[in-house]
């Protein structure tokens, strides 16, 4: 040291390489530093985005409309068994409203062979066509949901199928009969690969660059490309024309699977995230890639180095600076976990808020529904009591408002307690209020023997009160109430805002089946009703028909318009039809010429005069007739007005008999 102190220039010199070696290991230390963070943060992005990716594909809306499709629609099931056409005209419209509503290329029905029945789409249709080699059906009609890409076979468009079940009856434990796909192009996907802060690409487990960012990667072949692989991309006849010939297939120009790679010169870190979608080949992939030249500027770089050869105060100076840069960066990266896990039990949430809605559309009447929805609330809240009332719908006034309602709410079932009432009017007590006002209503620690929480131990009072209207389509249908020993007040709401409107819908729903049934049920009686009324009336006709058929003298039943409603054998004998019918002839063709004129005249004074029976003969005035080969005779004319018939038309009832012999 003593030495150093003896020769400064020396100790200048030393001290200047040592201040260069200290700033040159302090920016190396940066480096690895900045780029682990950087790497930490492209990490979290990457499982944000393949978490987004995963719920929107694998639980999102596309799979929701179809799992409610494959169990509801009777159309969809009828196709996929044959009993309707191939495109029917029923199932197209169910799944027009569906493909219009997810924006989609097109929707398929395929029955349990693998053969497509009926294709909603605005292109071409692949109706008729066997895709039973495509693992989405095989996954599919096994009763596992997946999502599946590939290039079409017709199209030759990259496309993102959606498979679930279809089912033979509303409940899942029932026959898998065929399967419904929807198909969205993967165009879309490149896009959204686009808008993010970094390049990305979809990798195959294959290893197939399906969607991309950059669209010189897309379809390349990531690792080594042989004849053995390419072989068994083809028969996987997936990735479209070019895979299955093995001609313009191109390698991936990196390994996606390393964690840094160089794209174009530059240095980039990738990070690699499953996709999980039921693909029987394994787990798509997700990579993302960012450039290390924005972790590291190289300016800053270089300050740091000189700063810290400049000497223990600049030093000094930039530590600090990077402790609370470090500060930052650590805040920031709290930040991002603390959004993930909020992702996280959001999609746990949804997958519970899914299972619920299944466990609750499995309910076959209301007592069922109610057993299920607090059997399933348990899991979510600290629940020790609770009943359910529901309100009849021909209960409610058309308007809806919650001032209209009048009845009574009647008990759909209780848990945990006894001798809730069946009944409880609208308006009384909390329950009945509840259901008037239409208010969400919570109550800590309520007064004594206001609600008693019991066990075979003992009972105590609930700690918490909770009152919860129903609602469907601003209808209420019926009123929640729960009891719980702990003052878990934002849980249970929490939870009911997420809960209730599956509650109501199926309760709706089961309502309005009860109603229904009560209806076909009187139409089913009515109908019979009438059946044996229509019974006894083609037997009375069928009665008098052979009376009329028997009478000796001839008969006509003559309408208001003079078309003859009916004539028996005695009456076509007698004006010589006896080959031609007279029904449907005009009466005034059984008249001699000169009278027709003023008949038609005479008939309606006649039924206007309101006159029940007339008899006429020869000697009273001419009353003739004419056979159909011209001959006139005399007649006796006995006149008489029929009883209105269903709508309310009169018809004149005319009993003929010749004077003289025919």
């Amino acid at each position: 040291m003593n030495w150093l102190l003896d020769h400064p220039r020396i100790a200048r010199v030393l001290a200047f390489c040592l201040a260069l070696l200290g700033g040159f290991l302090a920016g190396e230390w940066q480096r690895a530093d900045l780029e682990q963070d950087f790497r930490r943060n492209l990490d979290n992005a990457a499982e944000s985005a393949a978490s987004h990716l995963e719920m929107e594909t694998m639980h999102g809306e596309t799979m929701g409309v179809l799992s409610l499709l494959g169990r509801s629609e009777e159309a969809l099931r009828d196709v996929a068994l044959g009993t309707l056409p191939e495109d029917s005209p029923q199932a197209l419209l169910r799944l027009r409203t569906a493909r219009e509503q997810l924006g989609a290329d097109g929707i398929y029905v395929m029955n349990d062979q693998g053969v497509i029945v009926a294709h909603e789409t605005t292109h071409k249709k692949s109706t008729g066509k066997d895709v039973s080699f495509r693992p989405y059906w095989q996954q599919a009609i096994t009763g596992s949901p997946s999502v599946y890409a590939a290039v079409g076979s017709r199209s030759f468009e990259r496309g993102i199928y959606t498979a679930v079940p279809l089912y033979a009856s509303a409940s899942t434990d029932s026959d898998v009969i065929g399967t419904l796909v929807a198909k969205r192009l993967a165009a879309d996907l490149d896009e959204r690969l686009s808008t993010w802060k970094a390049k990305a690409l979809l990798l195959s487990p294959q290893g197939v660059v399906f969607a991309t960012s950059e669209l010189a990667w897309l379809m390349r072949l990531a690792g080594l490309l042989d004849a053995e692989r390419l072989g068994t991309l083809a028969s996987l006849k997936q990735f479209g024309r070019m895979y299955q010939t093995g001609h313009g297939v191109l390698p991936l120009d990196f390994d996606p699977k390393a964690d840094v790679v160089r794209i174009r010169g530059a240095r980039y870190a990738a990070v690699q995230k499953p996709i999980r979608w039921n693909d029987p080949e394994g787990s798509w992939t997700l990579v993302l890639f960012r450039d290390l030249a924005s972790a590291v500027p190289v300016t800053h770089m270089r300050v740091f180095q000189g700063g810290i050869a400049l000497g223990l105060f600049v030093l000094l100076l930039l530590a600090l600076r990077a402790m609370h840069e470090t500060r930052a960066r650590a805040e920031a990266f709290a930040e991002q976990e603390a959004a993930v896990r909020e992702l996280a039990e959001a999609a746990r949430l949804k997958e519970l808020y899914s299972e619920f809605s299944v466990q609750m559309q499995q309910a076959r009447d209301i007592p069922s529904l109610a057993k299920a929805f607090f059997r399933q609330l348990t899991d979510f809240t600290p629940l020790h009591q609770g009943t359910l009332y529901y309100l009849d719908r021909d209960m409610q006034q058309s308007g809806g408002l919650a001032g209209d309602l009048a009845g009574d709410l009647a008990l759909a079932g209780a848990y945990a307690t006894e001798g809730a009432p069946d009944k409880i009017p609208v308006g009384e007590g909390l329950v009945g209020q509840c259901a008037l006002d239409g208010q969400y209503k919570q109550f800590t620690d309520p007064p004594p023997g206001f609600w008693r929480v019991r066990t075979g131990l003992g009972e105590a009072a609930p700690r918490l009160l909770v009152l919860a209207p129903i609602r469907h389509s601003d209808l209420l249908i019926g009123v929640l109430e729960l009891a719980s020993m702990e003052r878990d007040a934002d849980t249970f709401k929490k939870t009911l805002t997420g809960l209730l409107p599956v509650l109501s819908m199926d309760l709706e729903i089961l309502l309005a089946a009860r109603s229904n049934d009560a209806m076909l049920q009187k139409t089913r009686l009515q109908a019979e009703e009438l059946l044996r009324q229509q019974q006894r009336s083609r037997r009375a006709e069928a009665w008098l028909d052979t009376v009329l058929q028997e009478l000796p003298d001839a008969l006509l039943i003559v309408a208001e318009d003079g078309e003859i409603l009916r004539a028996n054998a005695a009456a076509e004998r007698l004006f010589g039809y006896d080959d031609a019918p007279l029904q449907g002839m005009s009466v005034e063709q059984l008249l001699p010429e000169s009278l027709r004129e003023g008949h038609a005249q005479q008939r309606a004074q006649f039924i206007a005069r309101g006159e029940q029976s007339r008899r006429m003969s020869a000697d009273r005035g001419s009353v003739q007739g004419r056979r159909a080969e011209g001959t006139i005779f005399d007649a006796a004319i006995s006149l008489g007005v029929m009883p209105p018939d269903a709508n309310d038309l009169k018809s004149i009832c005319a009993l003929i008999r010749p004077l003289k012999n025919p």
